[in-house]
């Protein structure tokens, strides 16, 4: 045990990363109560206790909230409402609706970046199909060195989800196409001259107390996550993506672990992609690497306690385990990759020649979902290599 608390902590949302939340937080002695309407969630794992009823229970924030010290979520998407409301009850709220708000729109989003000063793509900002003209399309795209754009919906585009690539001389009735269904706002963003991906995942404190715990590399596939690896040195200009978060993290007052996703162009370029506020699945890395993890430094910061130095102590890869690589071809099963019966093969699919020869111990997180979907996460391996 780090620390012997005896806080009680509620976590709004049921998913994986509450999981790993609750097993961080009996390291500091924290109690957790995790509220997900879904009964059976995989975050409801070792909970201290769970509350499932609907988001909008008329109840549900009095009877979630009665007792806590602190809450805080494992996902920007929980009703910006029921944020307001546990903010409303007196419960603090670390991140706060205010923070967590920016994060869960597109456009927002995009506002906050150009406030700060943080390059983009080129975009297009929608607030409606019918402000979409054939000229309005022609000047975003008729001369412009980009071929393709990325549609994307205001909210809800988490994991590849409310988003579409076109080509950039595609009609403007297909854009409004896509617009008028769902979320009838958003953005049209030009494709970035991508060299590769990469996130920073930083904590900062309820007294303003920054701390990075690491650059990633990340790998997408059909717009999850599939790879991590630590950001090379040299590789990029990480002093600025260091600078970016901490501008981010300050402007919004925020407490706790989030992640800065930035493009990296082939010129060097760094370009802000989108945030998260909460612990990130690239973040992950991070159990095996460091002596204390992202949920570690989460837990740390809205207790407020300090930072301690975090050096890496492992090389290692992480590589989310889809629900695809369950059911299509090849095939594997959830004993080969998630009981570590036999990970070889699945680890030739995705680790680096070099990388495969330097497998020392595979982790296997396996996150206890039964429902198996194409592009769900279904666990995650932590794979550790010997220093080469």
């Amino acid at each position: 045990m780090i620390s012997n608390l005896d806080l009680k902590a509620g976590i709004l949302g049921g998913g994986q990363l509450a999981w790993m939340l609750n097993l961080s937080a009996q390291k500091f002695g924290i109690h957790t109560r995790v509220w997900d309407p879904a009964r059976g969630a995989s975050g409801f794992r070792a909970a201290g206790e769970i509350h499932s009823s609907p988001w909008d229970s008329p109840t549900g924030v009095e009877v979630f909230c009665k007792g806590l010290d602190f809450c805080t979520l494992e996902w920007e998407s929980i009703p910006l409402s029921l944020l307001e409301a546990v903010e409303a009850s007196g419960t603090p709220l670390m991140p706060s609706s205010h923070a967590v708000r920016s994060a869960s729109s597109r456009i927002l989003e995009r506002e906050l970046f150009t406030r700060l000063g943080f390059a983009t793509a080129p975009m297009l900002y929608v607030k409606s199909p019918g402000s979409l003209s054939e000229d309005v399309w022609q000047s975003f795209t008729g001369d412009a060195p980009f071929t393709k754009v990325f549609l994307k919906h205001d909210r809800g585009g988490y994991d590849g989800k409310g988003q579409s690539r076109i080509e950039a001389s595609s009609s403007v009735r297909i854009v409004r196409d896509f617009f008028s269904l769902g979320d009838s706002r958003g953005i049209i963003e030009a494709q970035a001259d991508l060299a590769f991906e990469v996130s920073v995942v930083a904590a900062r404190s309820a007294s303003g107390n920054f701390a990075v715990l690491g650059l990633f590399e990340n790998q997408h596939e059909n717009g999850v996550l599939r790879v991590t690896r630590l950001a090379r040195a040299g590789s990029f200009d990480h002093l600025r993506a260091v600078q970016m978060m901490e501008s981010l993290l300050s402007d919004t007052d925020y407490v706790g672990v989030a992640a800065l996703e930035l493009f990296v162009e082939k010129s060097g370029k760094i370009l802000a992609n989108e945030w998260a506020p909460r612990v990130h699945n690239s973040g992950h890395v991070s159990l095996e690497v460091f002596e204390e993890s992202q949920f570690d430094f989460h837990w740390r910061a809205v207790a407020n306690l300090k930072f301690p130095e975090n050096p890496a102590k492992h090389r290692a890869v992480m590589i989310n385990v889809l629900g695809d690589d369950l059911t299509g071809e090849p095939s594997f099963t959830r004993r080969d990759i998630l009981e570590g019966a036999d990970p070889k093969p699945f680890l030739a699919k995705h680790l680096r020649p070099e990388e495969l020869r330097a497998v020392r111990k595979v982790l296997p997180y396996d996150y206890g979902k039964k429902d198996i979907r194409p592009g769900r996460k279904m666990g995650h391996l932590n794979v550790i290599l010997q220093q080469l």
